[in-house]
C-alpha cells in the first residue's frame, strides 16, 4: 500500500510540475556536489563509494536536469541569475579535491552536452604533499579485522569483523584524523602503504594546467592541505584559504575567485572562515550543507545538493521539487 501511495504522490507531483512544494521550498539554482567519476563502484566498499559516481549515472543525471528544464550554468554566473526576473531554474556542476578522473572521465561527458563545470583544487594533492588518506584507511579497514591506532596520546585496538563495525570505525577514525594528523602518520608507519597509488588519484600540475585551459572548466580553490578549517588556528586558516588561491593562480595563469570549504559542514566552518574567504578576494564559497540557492543566499556560504548512484528519478524529484527541503525544515 505504501509503495502504491508513493507512486501516486510522485505521479501527482509530475502532473503539477512539483507544485505546491516547488513554489514554497525550492530555489532558483541547484549546485550539485561531486568528487569522483568512476567506471563502476566495485563491491564491499566502506564509505568512500559515497563520494563516487559512475560515468553512466553522471550522464543520467545530466539528462534528468535537462529534461526537467534546468539550464546548466557556470559557477561564474550564479550571482547574476539569482536576481533575474524569470521563472527559469539553473543547475551548476561542481567537483571537490581535484581527482584525475574529473579530467579523464567527467570532461568527455560534459563536452558531449556542452555543459560547464567547476573543479575545486587542494594544491597539496597536486604537488604530491598530501594524499587521499580516506582511501588508505578504507583499504586497511577492509583488509583487517583488528586495527591498532593512536587516539590522542594513547594506543588503542579495535576489533572490526563485520561491515557495520567497519563502517562505524571508518567514521570514527576519519574524525580523529581530521583533528590530529599524528594518528594518520602512525597508521602509515604501522601499515606501510604504497602512497604513490593514493597520490596518483589526483591531477598532476601539468594535467591541471591543461585542464584549466578548457572553455567549460572553472578552477576553484579547496585550500592547500584540505584541513577542517574550524579546527586549526587563525593564522593557519587564513594561510590555507588565501595562499591556496595564490598557488593555483601561479599554476594555471588565471584568476581564481571561487572557493569550496573542505568537508564543508557546520562543524568545519566558523565565522572566521567566512571573513578569511572575503579578505582573500573570493566571489563565492561552497559548503556541503544541503539546499538550493536564491537571492537570499550568502554567496560565501552556498549550499549544495549531494547525490549518489542510488538516487534515481523519485529521489531526484524530491530534490528539485523542494520536498527534501520541506523535510529538513519540519
Amino acid at each position: 500500500m505504501k509503495k502504491q501511495l508513493l507512486h501516486f504522490f510522485y505521479k501527482i507531483l509530475s502532473l503539477t510540475n512539483g507544485q505546491p512544494f516547488k513554489y514554497l521550498y525550492s530555489g532558483r539554482v541547484q549546485i550539485l556536489m561531486f568528487h569522483r567519476i568512476v567506471k563502476d563502484l566495485g563491491t564491499n566498499r566502506i564509505n568512500n563509494h559515497g563520494i563516487e559516481l559512475t560515468e553512466n549515472y553522471l550522464e543520467y543525471l545530466i539528462r534528468f536536469y535537462l529534461k526537467k528544464g534546468f539550464i546548466p550554468i557556470s559557477i561564474n554566473d550564479v550571482k547574476s541569475v539569482i536576481y533575474l526576473r524569470n521563472k527559469k531554474r539553473y543547475v551548476v556542476f561542481t567537483f571537490d579535491d581535484g581527482y584525475y578522473d574529473n579530467y579523464e572521465k567527467a570532461l568527455p561527458i560534459f563536452e558531449k552536452y556542452n555543459i560547464p563545470f567547476a573543479v575545486y583544487i587542494s594544491t597539496d594533492f597536486i604537488y604530491r604533499k598530501q594524499f587521499a588518506w580516506w582511501y588508505f584507511i578504507e583499504d586497511i579497514i577492509s583488509k583487517h579485522s583488528k586495527i591498532t591506532y593512536l587516539n590522542g596520546n594513547s594506543e588503542q585496538t579495535v576489533i572490526i569483523e563485520n561491515i557495520e563495525q567497519k563502517e562505524a570505525f571508518f567514521i570514527k577514525l576519519r574524525q580523529i584524523i581530521q583533528s590530529d594528523l599524528k594518528t594518520l602518520n602512525d597508521l602509515i608507519d604501522k601499515y606501510n602503504p604504497n602512497l604513490e597509488a593514493y597520490h596518483n588519484l589526483f591531477l598532476t600540475e601539468k594535467q591541471l594546467k591543461e585542464f584549466s585551459k578548457h572553455p567549460l572548466v572553472t578552477i576553484g580553490s579547496h585550500t592547500i592541505s584540505h584541513p577542517s578549517l574550524s579546527k586549526i588556528n587563525d593564522e593557519q586558516s587564513f594561510y590555507e584559504i588565501s595562499n591556496s588561491r595564490t598557488e593555483l593562480e601561479k599554476i594555471i595563469g588565471k584568476d581564481v575567485v571561487h572557493f569550496s570549504y573542505p568537508f564543508g559542514t557546520i562543524n568545519d566552518i566558523s565565522n572566521r572562515e567566512l571573513e578569511n574567504v572575503q579578505k582573500s578576494g573570493y566571489l563565492t564559497a561552497l559548503t556541503t550543507g544541503y539546499g538550493d540557492v536564491d537571492k537570499k543566499s550568502n554567496l560565501l556560504k552556498l549550499p549544495r545538493i549531494w547525490t549518489s548512484n542510488e538516487n534515481i528519478e523519485n529521489e531526484l524529484l524530491k530534490s528539485i521539487y523542494g520536498i527534501n527541503e520541506f523535510s529538513l525544515r519540519k
